[in-house]
């Protein structure tokens, strides 16, 4: 199983993606977060396999969050699951060691798929992501 952490500021979008994180057999949650700094202390008291934080939360953001991890070495890998598409903001979470980037507006399937493809030591983007990260990469 892989174990997860779990960090978003809007309860109600928490709770689902807790839900149905809890209904597939392939994961753990092993703590949930509403705001950054809660995050870290969490992840660093259970060490998950897989840290799914948002972008935008109160205290430390997940960007930030990430670059703690990075920091002090622990493995826990970090996919942000976001409404933002900024390719600034996927840069930043790029540079600060986040190995997945999904949009808040995929689905499931394409979260579980992005959880697995990070815990093996992959990458993920949501396809979105990726084609404004061309775009703005052509044009600089």
């Amino acid at each position: 199983m892989i174990k997860i952490l779990l960090a978003d500021d809007h309860a109600i979008f928490r709770e689902n993606i807790a839900s149905l994180l809890q209904s597939d057999g392939t994961f753990e949650l092993v703590a949930e977060a509403e705001e950054g700094d809660e995050a870290w202390r969490l992840i660093q008291q259970h060490l998950p396999d897989v840290a799914i934080l948002d972008v935008s939360m109160p205290g430390l953001n997940g960007i930030e969050v990430a670059s703690q991890l990075k920091e002090v070495g622990l493995k826990t890998r970090v996919l942000l699951l976001t409404s933002h598409d900024d390719p600034t903001l996927t840069l930043q979470a790029h540079k600060a060691g986040v190995t997945g980037y999904i949009l808040k507006e995929d689905t499931f399937d394409k979260l579980a798929i992005a959880i697995l493809a990070v815990n093996c030591g992959g990458h993920f983007m949501s396809l979105q992501v990726v084609n404004k990260l061309v775009e703005f990469l052509n044009l600089n």
